[in-house]
């Protein structure tokens, strides 16, 4: 409006530019009052006047919502009068001009005006619908619905199946009874090592108070939910387990669920099947190697007894389905709990772990990554790759790793503080370890033949070896610059000249011919590294923005609200969630739009925004727990709603500090995809053995195979005398009668690996069973024996 100065003066000026300030003062007033009303008429609150209940009661919630309706009214009133004074205004603007301006410069000014108006109300009307559309609930488009249940399976899942999978198999199902027993063995193994007798007394009276009293909460699966339960459970054709990646839950046929785990198992370059079980013949070699070394006394009694084995177990192969991937191919699992090499890989993890992570290489979790990610800058030239190794486990050089492990374990001078076996002897282990990667499938043993089996506690440390090894090898080769690389076990995630990609992809290759690296270069200025994803801005600094990622096959399917978990761990679920979305986006934003999306699955998993919001103001508030205050005398026992908590404020007096654990999830009663364990190879059980001529019977316990101790018995009879007959209740029984016990028809009563809750299993069914021989009655309180058993 130059030539309005020139022509008409300052003043004329100052009226044209209030004339058009007031039109658009308008249409933005008008846009907004639309917007208000768009809010009252679809039941939507903008977030600036949601006010928050002072009384978290329904009416309280009525209160809070009407008093935020009512304030959008007081803004749409407020904006009327606005408006009629913009008006009033514009009007007293246009008539001085009229009386000033020619008509050809007053119509270039009504021209310059109707073009002002039109780019604010395209300006404010696209402000506001994006308002509306963050306000509206997000309803999934067709086909894009985070699916938590996966069926390749013939079998049709009725609505009933459906509504009771949804809940994921880690659901807990309230206890119909109160497990008295299982309390009763737990708790009563930790009063038993306590020296305060009297305090032992007075809590085990309040512990039985308490289950004499104990009543079991409301179910939390409907009648239909049962049923379907149980029909799941007996139908064999089929197999339940949880995705490999994503948290769904996925269904099968049990035939076709065969043929992909052959389809791997059968590819003889990595696995060849035996021709006997090798498990005996590695246990007697384990102790072989244990006894030399416990004999030159670099094997304390107490460590000998932690790695010995007796009748250890035949590791069991299963598999996970991927179904991120076409076809939902398995990922091959093998489970070594109970091996012969369990404990000892266990034990080797804790020496191995302090040589690796060491080269500021390797990253420890998210939190950690974003920090280093932001303090990087990325240039125009240069470009985000993500680095991964093809089947990194099966293919891990095992000769490699023990090389790796050797020459760490020399160069560590904290060794012997750890440990009195020298490096040879932990080689000597190790090497026997990754050499022992047999197991069982479908009744039939396999070996694999290279590589470190996914399953084995020892086999990412060895991976991690394998990896720092090449990592060392390829930096100190490389002639041109790499400016940020991370890893995480077999994904890394790199910042390097677009330039040299390919030559830092042909160096990672060259190291070893059987470790082989597949890389993906960033799409659409974007990348993603665990739940990380890195984004390239165009902000001057060259500075990269990050989010939470969340991946395609992301079912959502957390813990649910219902399921009969303590609330501790109810809330250890929303602090994850809620301190992901604080410490991974980089922005707030980023940060506010993460928090939305973290309470839209919070409230599909029924967690009450009440009990949201309070987790999180808590979380806000709290701090830093102080690691003396966890005790040592820490008790694990199942979790029942009332009773749990009752039980532990009991127990608290004499120093012993409880955990819970679910009492059984879904996941215990339909997902069973490993072999099953044959009843007379059932390891840590409480018998029962039946004697032919009368109705007495044998009550005993065992930790290893079922088999095993009924040989024992057999042999203990055939060959007892008057000196050897008071070995057992059961071969003084044989001895004096002359009654022949029936070993065939021995029935298990309970399972438990721990000796000390066995040996009081074993107590309560002798003390409750008058048929027994036994008269060595056991460790248990007689106190315990009036008290019902559900």
């Amino acid at each position: 409006f130059a030539f309005i100065r020139n022509l008409y003066g300052s003043v004329a000026l100052s009226n044209v530019r209030d004339y058009v300030n007031q039109s658009t003062s308008i249409i933005r007033l008008e846009c907004h009052q639309d917007f208000n009303r768009q809010c009252l008429h679809r039941g939507l609150i903008p977030r600036g006047l949601r006010c928050k209940p002072l009384v978290h009661t329904p009416y309280g919630r009525k209160l809070a919502r009407d008093f935020s309706r009512n304030c959008i009214k007081a803004r749409i009133q407020d904006n009327k009068q606005r408006i009629t004074y913009a008006r009033k205004r514009q009007a007293s603007a246009e008539r001085n001009l009229r009386h000033v301006l020619q008509y050809d410069d007053l119509r270039s000014i009504f021209i310059a005006r109707k073009q002002a108006e039109d780019m604010e109300r395209s300006k404010y009307s696209e402000i506001h619908s994006k308002k509306l559309a963050r306000l509206q609930p997000e309803e999934p488009a067709p086909g894009n619905e985070r699916t938590t249940i996966f069926n390749y399976s013939s079998k049709q899942l009725s609505d009933h199946h459906v509504s009771l999978l949804s809940k994921g198999l880690n659901f807990a199902m309230a206890p119909r009874y109160v497990p008295k027993r299982d309390f009763i063995f737990e708790i009563e193994e930790k009063l038993r090592h306590i020296n305060n007798v009297t305090g032992v007394n007075l809590a085990r009276s309040r512990v039985l108070s308490i289950l004499n009293n104990a009543k079991p909460p409301q179910p939390n699966l409907a009648h239909h939910e049962r049923k379907a339960l149980q029909e799941l459970r007996s139908d064999e054709s089929i197999i339940i387990v949880r995705a490999d990646k994503g948290g769904g839950t996925v269904i099968l046929d049990r035939t076709d669920y065969d043929e992909k785990m052959y389809a791997i198992i059968n590819d003889t370059d990595h696995f060849v099947k035996l021709p006997r079980d090798p498990t005996a013949k590695t246990e007697r070699s384990l102790v072989d190697h244990l006894k030399e070394l416990r004999k030159k006394g670099r094997l304390s009694d107490q460590l000998y007894r932690r790695l010995f084995s007796s009748d250890g177990s035949t590791p069991k192969l299963y598999g996970l389905p991927k179904v991120h991937k076409p076809e939902c191919p398995l990922r091959p699992i093998v489970s070594f709990i109970g091996s012969p090499t369990y404990d000892l890989s266990k034990y080797l993890v804790e020496l191995l772990t302090p040589l690796t992570g060491n080269n500021n290489f390797d990253v420890k979790n998210s939190q950690e990554f974003v920090q280093l990610i932001r303090a990087q800058t990325l240039l125009p030239h240069e470009s985000m790759i993500s680095f991964d190794v093809v089947s990194l486990f099966t293919n891990v050089p095992n000769d490699l790793a023990v090389d790796v492990a050797r020459q760490r374990l020399l160069d560590d001078r904290t060794l012997s503080t750890r440990t009195s076996l020298h490096v040879d002897d932990i080689i000597l282990l190790l090497r026997f370890c990754l050499n022992q990667c047999f197991f069982a499938f479908r009744g039939e043993v396999y070996h694999q033949v290279n590589g470190c089996p996914m399953g084995s506690p020892v086999s990412v440390t060895a991976a991690n070896l394998v990896m720092e090894y090449i990592e060392e090898k390829v930096f100190g080769e490389i002639v041109f610059p790499v400016k940020f690389y991370r890893r995480y076990v077999d994904d890394t995630f790199v910042i390097l000249d677009k330039n040299f990609v390919d030559d830092f992809h042909q160096c990672l290759n060259s190291v070893h011919p059987a470790i082989k690296f597949t890389y993906e270069p960033e799409q659409n200025n974007m990348l993603s590294f665990l739940d990380v994803c890195v984004i390239r801005t165009d902000e001057p600094n060259n500075r990269m923005e990050t989010e939470v990622y969340r991946k395609p096959c992301d079912s959502g399917n957390f813990l649910d609200f219902l399921s009969h978990h303590p609330v501790q761990h109810k809330k250890s679920v929303v602090r994850t969630f809620v301190h992901r979305s604080n410490t991974v986006p980089s922005n707030a934003t980023y940060c506010a739009n993460e928090l939305a999306r973290v309470q839209e699955s919070l409230q599909k998993r029924n967690y009450p925004g009440r009990f949201v919001d309070e987790v999180i103001n808590q979380t806000k508030r709290k701090t830093h727990s102080n690691p003396a205050d966890k005790e040592r005398n820490v008790l694990c026992i199942p979790y029942v709603r009332g009773v749990s908590e009752s039980l532990s404020r009991a127990l608290k007096p004499v120093g012993i500090r409880t955990v819970y654990k679910p009492y059984r999830t879904i996941a215990s009663i339909v997902s069973k995809p490993k072999d099953p364990t044959p009843a007379d190879t059932e390891k840590g059980i409480v018998y029962k053995i039946p004697c032919q001529d009368c109705g007495s019977s044998y009550i005993g316990e065992t930790g290893r195979k079922k088999i095993t101790r009924m040989k024992e018995h057999q042999r203990d009879v055939k060959y007892s005398t008057n000196a050897t007959r008071l070995k057992t209740e059961l071969v003084d029984h044989a001895w004096t009668t002359g009654h022949t016990f029936d070993f065939t028809a021995a029935t298990t009563l309970a399972k438990e690996d721990r000796w000390g809750p066995r040996k009081l299993l074993e107590s309560w069914f002798i003390r409750g069973d008058k048929t027994a021989c036994n008269k060595n009655r056991g460790p248990l309180p007689e106190a315990y024996m009036d008290l019902p058993d559900k």
